[in-house]
């Protein structure tokens, strides 16, 4: 969540450890404010944030109860390794039997935080789990963004396809072509250098999507805006990387740090 080189930057401060504690604690209620989440939703989250404590506390308390034994193992064989001998059988099979007793303890923990990350999931509306999928670690948010995510959900493109239905017919027939051409440019302009482009072909597909956007109930265009905005986009561009949210809700919403910070929130 903090970029490394503030990590090394703070490593050279007698209270680093705080330091990125407070870093995070800052985006952390970024998200929070962002997110604008109910006192329900932050009851309900505080309550799996320190279901998700315990669980790592667990998984400590096991680690603890082991700590020696897996030193032992693993100090034999970096004396084995030293000395380059043969690995014998005996220490080979606790070699093994060691790292898949480690391995279960990884795997109990991290499905057991996926499940309370996926309940957290569910008690989210879609606009705060867009808003969760977009968002970016940050100290200090940019400016005029006072809710996270808006600025990057394609709100101007849609405006745009639903002014382009409500012109007249007449004056569709007068400035489609200068609207294609428009779009057309646009694609153009933020291709990579040397991308094949047609333009004569391109101005033809988006006069075609144009006019079915133009021919569509109002209930279809409601429903299919998002696929005639890929559609207008056509195949230039990366698909968006699927993000892991049970790995975001982890890393921010059932973080340690979230426990006292919720704690605040509700008392105030």
């Amino acid at each position: 969540m903090v970029p490394i080189m503030l990590l090394l930057l703070c490593g050279q401060f007698k209270n680093s450890n705080v330091i990125v504690e407070i870093q995070q604690e800052i985006q952390i209620l970024n998200l929070i404010n962002g997110l604008e989440l109910s006192d329900y939703q932050m009851e309900f989250i505080l309550k799996k944030a320190k279901d998700a404590e315990k669980i790592r506390t667990d998984f400590q308390k096991k680690l603890k109860r082991n700590e020696d034994q897996i030193i032992e193992i693993y100090e034999q064989l970096k004396e084995n390794r030293i000395k380059d001998e043969t690995i014998p059988d005996p220490l080979r099979n606790r070699i093994y039997y060691t790292e898949g007793k480690l391995h279960g303890y990884k795997e109990n923990l991290s499905d057991s935080l996926k499940k309370l990350a996926q309940e957290v999931k569910n008690i989210l509306e879609g606009n705060q789990i867009y808003a969760l999928e977009h968002y970016i670690a940050c100290l200090i948010p940019s400016p005029g963004e006072s809710r996270i995510g808006q600025s990057e959900k394609p709100f101007a493109l849609t405006k745009h396809l639903a002014r382009i239905r409500e012109i007249p017919d007449w004056l569709y027939e007068t400035k489609r072509c200068e609207i294609a051409d428009k779009i057309v440019e646009k694609i153009e302009n933020r291709l990579p250098p040397g991308a094949l482009f047609n333009e004569y072909v391109e101005r033809v597909r988006i006069l075609g999507l144009l006019d079915e956007i133009r021919d569509l109930s109002d209930v279809d265009f409601v429903l299919k805006q998002e696929e005639y905005m890929e559609k207008i986009k056509g195949d230039y561009f990366p698909k968006e990387i699927p993000v892991d949210l049970t790995g975001k809700i982890e890393s921010f919403l059932l973080n340690p740090l979230i426990i006292a910070i919720l704690g605040d929130k509700l008392t105030t």
